[in-house]
């Protein structure tokens, strides 16, 4: 893709993003990732991105982090909020986001760039 004058934009995980605006805690060192057993897979998720932060060269990228709850049968709001590198949550305290809504965001993003060379996060208002 280099000198391509091309975009990749790929789907991440919200396990390797920051738990706040100060970007000291990474989801995955959470009580609940450690119980859970998923923490050694989000560091090959974030071993997968940052190589790309670190290496991409030519092309325009772009990963996409859904909420920590990505949800299929949730009903859409038509409304999310973004951000750079950090868990977003709603008016509730809850990181949520239907597939439907983050496809808007995914889709957002792709006609109005607003997040190049960066990890995206994305959960509902």
């Amino acid at each position: 893709m280099k000198n391509s004058h091309k975009r990749l934009l790929t789907v991440g995980a919200a396990s390797y993003l920051f738990t706040n605006d100060q970007k000291t805690k990474k989801f995955y060192d959470t009580l609940m990732m450690k119980l859970s057993g998923l923490r050694t897979g989000s560091l090959v998720l974030e071993a997968a991105y940052t190589t790309l932060r670190d290496q991409a060269t030519g092309f325009d990228w772009t990963v996409v982090a859904p909420a920590v709850t990505y949800s299929f049968d949730r009903p859409a709001t038509g409304h999310y909020h973004t951000s750079a590198e950090v868990v977003q949550k709603n008016a509730a305290g809850k990181s949520v986001v239907s597939y439907t809504d983050f496809a808007a965001a995914l889709i957002d993003e792709v006609q109005a760039p607003q997040y190049l060379n960066q990890l995206m996060s994305v959960a509902e208002d």
